[in-house]
């Protein structure tokens, strides 16, 4: 009784300070932590991972098992968590070896404008690179922009045999009138530990193409300089240009 007095006592903490403990003594007590045993870093090694939510930013905690059989903190990832809405989830991608850490966050936010953002992070056996930084929605309405426009943005991973994909399917409206729509898919390259653009469809008008080529320079920008998950987060979404895919659009 008085263990698992104990043990509430120390989740309750846990869960109204976001302080994630250094270390489980065991399998048992870090999976009643609710850690999830994954395989972030591969079915060889024996990691489970902790999310704290209702804290800004969202504290990832990956613990790897030791000698003795307890779990210690190998990775502290921060991710921005603007009105503790970021959601955790893992894909199991074909080839990899490796689930990736999938997040949905805030990007940018403030009077007249909102945006989420997709991050996917992908262990290339030192560190958690990010493999993706693209946009799911972003809104700016009058006074901020010129009217008020939205982009929507549908995405989902197809895996087969052989290969695993993000694919999104892109809707801009103005005014709640349709402006454009078009596709990209972006396949797994597991040597180079990226996820690749292979092909774009959909509307080329000049306004839509702007909007294209913003989102193709944070691609770029990501692959040769991504996300650290560690720290500076919050500057680096500015950096890539990531919350700035909508203008000219939503700035006046």
């Amino acid at each position: 009784m008085a263990l698992i007095l104990v043990l509430l006592t120390a989740l309750t903490l846990f869960q109204s300070t976001g302080e994630s403990p250094t270390r489980f003594a065991s399998r048992n007590l870090a999976q009643q932590a609710g850690c999830q045993f994954v395989p972030v870093k591969g079915a060889a090694a024996d990691s489970c991972v902790l999310a704290t939510k209702k804290v800004d930013p969202m504290r990832v905690v990956v613990y790897d098992r030791t000698a003795d059989g307890s779990y210690v903190v190998a990775n502290d990832l921060t991710i921005p968590n603007q009105y503790w809405t970021a959601k955790l989830s893992f894909e199991s991608p074909a080839g990899a070896g490796r689930d990736w850490l999938v997040v949905e966050t805030t990007g940018v936010h403030g009077t007249a404008i909102a945006q989420r953002v997709l991050l996917v992070f992908a262990w290339d056996g030192a560190r958690f690179k990010t493999i993706a930084a693209e946009s799911l929605q972003y809104r700016c309405s009058r006074p901020t922009a010129a009217a008020n426009y939205e982009l929507q943005v549908a995405h989902s991973f197809a895996t087969t045999a052989s290969a695993t994909m993000l694919q999104l399917r892109y809707e801009l409206t103005r005014d709640k009138q349709a402006l454009g729509n078009w596709s990209d898919s972006l396949r797994w390259d597991q040597a180079a530990v990226r996820l690749v653009p292979i092909r774009a469809t959909g509307d080329a008008s000049p306004e839509i193409t702007s909007i294209r080529e913003s989102i193709a320079r944070v691609r770029a920008y990501s692959a040769t300089r991504p996300f650290d998950p560690g720290g500076g987060s919050r500057e680096w979404f500015g950096e890539s240009g990531l919350m700035s895919v909508l203008d000219p659009a939503c700035v006046r």
